[in-house]
């Protein structure tokens, strides 16, 4: 079975930007920066003794996808949404295989 068949979710990737409002209020407003994205999401379960103890405490779901080719996901530029549901990406994990990036590994938290 290949990576790519296990990718059986979309997502979108989201950028920040902060606008002001009517009232000249900062205020975040996203934009898609990246749309329909193939992906894999899974609530997270067992332990990832690998991660750092406030990453792994927070994590809700962790999202497989390929490393996009027009966006680099930052942690506190971008956020993930799947199907209307709202994540903050705590850490991005680049997976190298056979010298390059193969796919990456997004830890999640879940957002209202």
């Amino acid at each position: 079975m290949s990576f790519d068949s296990l990718l059986i979710h979309t997502c979108d990737v989201e950028l920040k930007t902060d606008t002001q409002d009517a009232a000249g209020q900062m205020i975040a407003s996203w934009a898609v920066a990246l749309n329909d994205a193939k992906c894999r999401i899974e609530p997270v379960g067992g332990g990832r003794s690998d991660l750092p103890e406030k990453i792994f405490q927070e994590t809700t779901h962790t999202l497989y996808m390929r490393k996009p080719a027009a966006v680099t996901i930052a942690i506190e530029n971008h956020r993930i949404d799947v199907g209307g549901v709202k994540y903050t990406i705590l850490l991005v994990r680049e997976i190298n295989k056979s010298g390059g990036v193969s796919h990456l590994e997004l830890f999640l938290k879940y957002t209202d």
